[in-house]
């Protein structure tokens, strides 16, 4: 039975990760995906990379960047305002695990 640690909530979506199990729940827009962690740190990175190699170019509200989440049968569409509100979600969940490890080694908190 998963277990949630909330990485991240507001307005956008939520980051969680399952205590028990490892895996990563994205819930942002519309969409929700479990992803393995070792999938998390591959779509992290496939979406910094789009961000930092797309101009809007004008067209910052069409829905035409495309995203892996890792199914057969479905992909996260965003626009590019929506791609950079996800990166920031993805970036504040990051640092708020990295967070959490460096209290949980440092005696600091428990889970």
């Amino acid at each position: 039975m998963c277990d949630y640690k909330v990485l991240v909530h507001n307005e956008n979506g939520y980051i969680i990760l399952c205590n028990s199990c490892n895996h990563y729940q994205i819930s942002f827009g519309t969409t929700a995906v479990t992803i393995k962690p070792e999938n998390f740190k591959v779509f992290l990175e496939q979406v910094t990379a789009i961000k930092d190699n797309t101009d809007c170019n004008g067209f910052e509200k069409q829905k035409r960047i495309s995203l892996n989440i890792f199914s057969r049968f479905a992909m996260m569409v965003l626009t590019y305002s929506e791609l950079i509100c996800l990166f920031e979600l993805l970036d504040e969940a990051v640092f708020n695990e990295q967070m959490q490890t460096i209290m949980l080694d440092l005696n600091l908190i428990s889970e």
